[in-house]
Parts: structure tokens; sequence; C-alpha cells
């Protein structure tokens, strides 16, 4: 009550001393100022409420870092380009933010896992895994919807790393928030776990020191793909720490960020604990939050030969979440929640137009399984070796994958039923996506192979990129898609290919006559085949005799809709290759996603050994990165 009188009476205070200014001013500006003060004064009362609001929260759970990031690049040397800007992060302990009476809720200010509208929101879903209700997620007991909690996940993932739970004590979660409704990407969250040494006390005894056991940096890019690297303390660490902090990491890479590098190299960590010594009246046993904290990490990019590339930093103070710190960083800051993205395409534009780099295309993600057979075709962007697979999240299919999906499986789903009644023996093809989180295709299943036997041939696909069912459809034979996608990109695989393409030949019911719509079709495909191998600088076969027969097997129920769609697939194929003439763009020479019908033929048709590497001009000294001179 007091502290709302003396509010008012500021406001009276201010008007008093504005009253003779009004009075010399004219009837008409008089009745500008009606209706413009009274808002003004209101506004200045509810912003002298929140600033001079400083009572401490009783319970802190959250902090607000207001931090800086800076970035350097120093290899190739003649594109070093270096630049900084203030960013908003909050750390957040996630059992109070996860708790179901969300005490750190404040109102239009903040909020988690709400569909009502804050200033500032933490949506679990998009933290780690994305929903997922798929079958192996199912047979895994590891469903995961819109709510599910980040904690959650993330215990899943420290468990697979052989960290128990009772090593997991408290999260402390440092990332940027929504703003106004919007999520921007998140390029790096941070998850400190702290574990509580011999938790099991006797009454009266005091409560131990939390201490750091574990960070999981988990790691975005622009292609709505998330990977995780967990870094254990006291694990495969550097014996010497750079000054200034507490633990120091180097460790391969496996993950595509930059489309300016590749992804061979190595990452150098070194962070300092957030909550430590950060303020003595709120001791580390303490089950709450310090008043204060500190933000510190240092990311060095190492090359292969462990020269020193790039540099990120990130550091700040952080102080409790509550109304009066919100108001002041966005008052000081207020867009920097939504700059994110465009920072990142104004410093792409600036080191690849005006620093010479060339784009990387983005690669598929590193999949084990896979390494030693598809990933050994992968032309120009590895992974380094001793990197360890980690993607959390994966792209989504595409409308038109998600139409060649369905067209691929109605068709397996007839063939190899056809195949088991007529030939009288039992074929399975199992479909294996490497995002594990989605599920794994079996046709038939096991109930519906007749007779239910154990000796039936099996056909093993995995594939890491969704492109794998449009080279399916797209390409003018299955045989083609084949050398295409599995050996010329590495994008999929089969342990058996002659069962694979018997299993694709045409249904025994397919017309002896194509339809119109399927003959535009399959010259469709022929005419985007031949202008993409004229990319090659010589063709050994002529334009239009590609081997790619008059049938394809999954044109059976053609219409003019699949030539519809298949034209806009083509269509938005060719209009890269446009803009990227138009603006001068350059990817690095021999990786065009244009081009793979090129590089198709200089490993099936050109008679000659073929090298991935001999397509690729690496530029001027540059490890790792392609500088054009």
């Amino acid at each position: 009550m007091t502290q709302n009188t003396t509010l008012i009476a500021l406001a009276v205070n201010t008007t008093t001393r504005l009253k003779p200014s009004i009075e010399a001013l004219s009837s008409s500006s008089l009745r500008l100022l009606d209706l413009v003060l009274p808002p003004l004064l209101l506004l200045l009362s509810l912003v002298l409420r929140i600033l001079y609001d400083d009572a401490r929260p009783k319970r802190i759970g959250a902090h607000l870092y207001r931090a800086k990031t800076a970035h350097a690049r120093y290899l190739p040397s003649p594109a070093s380009h270096r630049f900084s800007y203030p960013v908003l992060f909050l750390g957040l302990d996630l059992d109070e933010l996860e708790h179901p009476q969300r005490p750190l809720d404040q109102g239009r200010w903040f909020r988690y896992d709400s569909n009502l509208w804050s200033c500032m929101a933490i949506r679990p879903r998009v933290y780690l895994e994305p929903p997922n209700t798929g079958g192996n997620a199912t047979e895994h007991g590891q469903l995961i919807d819109d709510h599910t909690p980040i904690k959650t996940k993330l215990l899943r993932h420290l468990n697979k790393r052989g960290i128990p739970d009772d090593l997991v004590h408290n999260v402390y979660t440092v990332t940027m928030p929504a703003f106004l409704g919007m999520q921007d990407i998140n390029p790096l969250t941070i998850h400190y776990v702290y574990s509580l040494p011999n938790s099991m006390l006797a009454i009266g005894e005091p409560r131990p020191e939390r201490q750091l056991n574990v960070v999981v940096l988990e790691v975005s890019n622009t292609f709505g793909e998330k990977h995780l690297y967990v870094l254990q303390c006291g694990v495969d660490e550097d014996e010497r720490v750079s000054s200034g902090f507490d633990h120091q990491w180097t460790f391969p890479r496996a993950f595509h960020v930059s489309p300016f590098n590749d992804r061979t190299g190595h990452y150098r960590v070194s962070l300092s604990d957030p909550l430590a010594g950060s303020n003595s009246a709120t001791p580390s046993s303490s089950p709450f939050l310090p008043s204060c904290s500190h933000l510190n990490l240092k990311i060095v990019f190492l090359t292969p030969k462990f020269e020193k590339k790039l540099f990120a930093d990130l550091s700040g103070p952080g102080e409790p979440l509550q109304p009066c710190s919100i108001l002041s960083a966005l008052l000081k800051w207020p867009l920097t929640l939504l700059l994110t993205t465009p920072r990142i395409l104004y410093q792409a534009m600036l080191l690849h137009f005006r620093h010479r780099l060339d784009v990387f295309p983005r690669p598929d993600p590193f999949v084990p399984s896979l390494s030693g057979k598809t990933q050994q075709v992968a032309l120009v962007n590895p992974v380094e070796k001793g990197a360890i697979p980690a993607n959390v999240q994966w792209q989504e299919e595409t409308l038109f994958e998600t139409r060649c999906r369905g067209k691929v499986l109605e068709f397996l789903d007839r063939r190899i039923a056809e195949m088991n009644a007529s030939e009288k023996r039992s074929i399975q093809i199992v479909i294996r996506p490497g995002d594990t989180t989605r599920p794994i295709m079996t046709i038939p299943d096991d109930r519906r192979l007749s007779p239910p036997t154990n000796s039936a041939k099996k056909v093993i696909v995995d594939y890491v990129s969704n492109q794998f069912w449009a080279d399916l459809y797209a390409s003018p034979s299955i045989q083609l898609a084949l050398e295409l996608g599995s050996k010329t990109e590495g994008r999929w695989s089969t342990d058996n290919d002659d069962l694979f393409l018997e299993a694709f030949k045409p249904l025994l019911s397919h017309p002896s006559k194509a339809s119109r719509s399927t003959r535009w079709i399959q010259s469709l495909r022929t005419k985007q085949m031949d202008w993409s191998r004229s990319f090659a600088p010589t063709q050994t076969i002529p334009h239009g005799t590609s081997t790619t027969g008059s049938f394809h097997p999954l044109d059976e129920t053609s219409s003019f809709s699949d030539l519809r769609t298949l034209c806009a697939y083509f269509f938005f194929v060719r209009l890269g290759h446009w803009l990227f003439v138009v603006f001068r763009a350059r990817f690095v020479k021999g990786t065009e996603p244009w081009e793979e019908w090129a590089r198709w033929e200089r490993k099936f048709r050109s008679g000659a050994e073929w090298d991935g590497d001999e397509v690729v001009d690496k530029g001027l000294d540059g490890p790792g990165s392609v500088f054009r001179s």
C-alpha cells in the first residue's frame, strides 16, 4: 500500500511540475496533451512499479543472462573474419521449471509449456528429440509428445551413455527462450548436470556440496537438425586447462553446423561451473540457485592437424529471473531474441561474397551402421575419425518425399505378396531409417508371412536421408536409383542388391501399354537425368539414350496429379541452380546438388577408376574450407 501511494504521489508531482508548460500551450495542443499525457503517465507508473519492485524472490530457480558472444575465423587466412553481439539467455533449474505447480512462471512475463501468450517462454518440444509416436519409440517405451519434460528426455540420453540416474540430481539448462510466441533457432543449449555425492545422510547432517558431473552441449543447425556432445567431468579432460576455466575437453567433430566448413577437425571446449562461487550468501549446498551466477564458455575449432581455425566465446553475468530483470533487459536489447537467424544469414553472406568461401551442401547425418557402406562414397564431408554419432533431431520429410514413400510402400506390399503367392517363397523387405525415433518398416510383417517361417529371405535397406524415397520414384529406373542414391551419393544401402531389384520388378498385372500420363512421367524423368548429366565434362552416353527402360514399376497407378508433383519437384531442383547462377553463389566445385547425375556419369559410365575427391576443387590452402580467389 505504501509503495502504491508513493507511485501516485510521484505521478501527481510530475503533473504539477508540467502545469506551467501546459498552460502556455495553445488550446489545440492542450487537447492533444489531454489524449497523450494520461496514458504516458500510466505507462510511467507501470515501469516505475516494476523497476522499483526489487524484492528478492524467496526461492531462486532461474537466471537471466545479459551475455555477449564473440566469433573469430583464422583459417583460411585470406578469409579471416570476426564479429560480436549481445545475446539473452535463461539459466533454468529443470526441477523448478517443470514442477507441476510451475513456481518459475511469471504471469505474462514468462511461462513454461503453456499455450497462453507471454513475453518469454520455454517449450519442451523444441529441446532434444521432437515429438514422436513412431513404432521404434513405442517398442522401446520412449514415446515423446509436446509435453514430455526436458529432464526426462535428457536422462534417456545420459543412460545410453552409461550415466545412471543416481548421478543426476539437478540439471541447470542455459538456453535462449521463445519471445512473444516466436521461437528463433537455438544454436547452443547447455545442460549442466549436477550430482550430490553421499546424498544418503542422517537427519541433521549438513547437505553435501553440489558438484558439476556432466555437461551436455545441444547443438542445432539451420537445417532443423540437432546433435549432442556429452562431456563428463574428470573423463577424457585435457591435462592443461585454459586460464580462467575449470574444465576443458578436446574431441572429434561429427555434426554439420557451418556451410563453410566440412566435418573434419576437433572442438576444444573450455567452461566453468556457472553456479560455483557466485554468491557466498547462497552456498552450493543450498537446494536453490545462488542469487548471482556467471556464464563462461569458450569453443575453439581445430583442424585435423590441430591448427586453430575458429573461436567462439559466450560470457556474461546472471541475475534472478523476475519481471523487473526481464523488462530491463528487453528495454536495452528489445529484439535480440529474434535476431539470431538474421545475424547468421548476414555473416554467411559476408563469408561467401566478401571473403570468397565456397558452400558445402548439407551432408546426411553420421550413422555408424552405414559408415562401412554408403558413407564410404561421401565426396568431401566426412566426419573426423573417432567421432560419436549423436543426432537427436533429423530433417522432416518433404511433401514430395512423403508422397514417394506412400507409392513405394504400396507397390512393395502388392509385389511381395505376389512373389510369395506365385513363386512359393517367403521374402521380406526391412527398411530401417537412420533416425531411430522413426519406425522400421517390414513388408510383409511377420504375422502376414505365408506360411509363417524364420527362413524368409530378407532384404535390409538402411537409409540416412529421406531422399531415399525420392530416388526410387524420380529416377528413370530402380537400377539407376540404386546406382545413384546408394553407390554414388551414399544416401542408402541394401545388403542384397539383386533381391532388392527383383522386388521392384513390375507387377504381373501391369498394363501392356503405358498410359499417356505414364509416358509423360517417364519422359520427364529421362529429361531431368540428361539435364543433370549435361554438367559432366564429357558424356559417354548421348542424351536421350540412358538405360531407363520403358516402364517404371511405381507408375502402376500413375495420374496427371503425379505428373504435376514430379514437375514441381524437378522445377525446384533447377530453380536452385538458376538462383546460384543469378546471384553468383558457389558450392564447393563437384558437390552441387543438381549435378548428381553428372557424378553418376563419372562413376558408372566413364570406364575409368573413379575417386570421389577427383570431382572436388579444394580451392586454395584452406583446411576444411574452400577459399576461391
